[in-house]
């Protein structure tokens, strides 16, 4: 039985990525990186069937940010749509589980950090327009 502030969470409808290439005003070098222009950043947007919504991001410094987009959206989003969003460390265990053959780091774990980020950010909402609702407000 749930609580007055306690409120069932609903399943992903969408996952959705985006890809960010952010110009610096200022290249940046150092010997090892060479020069960086830009940073990569890659936003993902989860919706849930409520219409509810979650948003991480993660970045990256000129390279990679393609491969983390592609990740989120080719090998991960059509293994979340349809899942209970609640279920966030389960959900971690699938993405984990799911890309760990690729490589354990780098772009996977990027991958994962964003969507997890939006998992807790679209529980959080959730949880706080529940207590808002519930106060009456």
């Amino acid at each position: 039985m749930l609580g007055s502030g306690e409120r069932v969470m609903t399943t992903i409808a969408e996952v959705r990525a985006d890809h960010y290439l952010i110009k610096l005003p200022v290249t940046l070098s150092d010997s090892t990186h060479g020069q960086m222009t830009h940073f990569e950043l890659v936003t993902v947007r989860i919706r849930d069937e409520r219409g509810s919504e979650g948003s991480g991001y993660t970045f990256t410094v000129g390279a990679n940010g393609a491969a983390v987009h592609a990740t989120v959206q080719r090998d991960l989003a059509p293994r979340l749509v349809g899942e209970r969003a609640d279920l966030i460390e389960a959900l971690w265990k699938k993405m984990w589980w799911a890309l760990h053959y690729g490589g354990r780091g780098g772009t996977a774990a990027m991958a994962i950090s964003a969507v997890d980020i939006a998992l807790w950010d679209l529980k959080g909402r959730s949880l706080g327009s529940a207590a808002v609702d519930s106060a009456g407000r």
